[in-house]
């Protein structure tokens, strides 16, 4: 694959997993039984996956690596992590207070990936 189909299949990915979660979180808010089927988890995971491993192959293109070489990518991927704990832990108890953390960590890794600086404001 080339660098620009592992882009195009990242953004795909990534554009899958914040639908997913939107979706998922307003139905576990609403009460929403079928949010939480088998299927539907087993999707958002299987989308997650996608998206760290056309991570690495963007990383592999660019030469760049997380703890590394680049403190950006690292950013990235500690927020990537970080929504996919807060979002899988809320999602399964249904507290508010981490969708709302996962959805800090989501805006703050898609900072990151279009501006490349670890910190806003620097």
């Amino acid at each position: 694959m080339s660098y620009m189909a592992f882009k195009h299949l990242h953004l795909l990915a990534v554009v899958l997993t914040v639908l997913f979660f939107v979706v998922r979180s307003g139905g576990v808010l609403a009460g929403l039984q079928w949010v939480n089927r088998s299927w539907m988890r087993i999707s958002h995971h299987m989308i997650d996956l996608v998206v760290l491993i056309s991570a690495l192959g963007l990383c592999y293109f660019l030469s760049q690596w997380p703890f590394y070489n680049s403190a950006w990518v690292t950013a990235k991927l500690v927020g990537l992590v970080g929504y996919m704990g807060f979002a899988a832990f809320a999602l399964r108890r249904q507290k508010i207070l981490g969708l709302a953390i996962a959805a800090v960590f989501l805006v703050y890794t898609a900072w990151v990936a279009v501006n490349k600086v670890p910190f806003p404001g620097f």
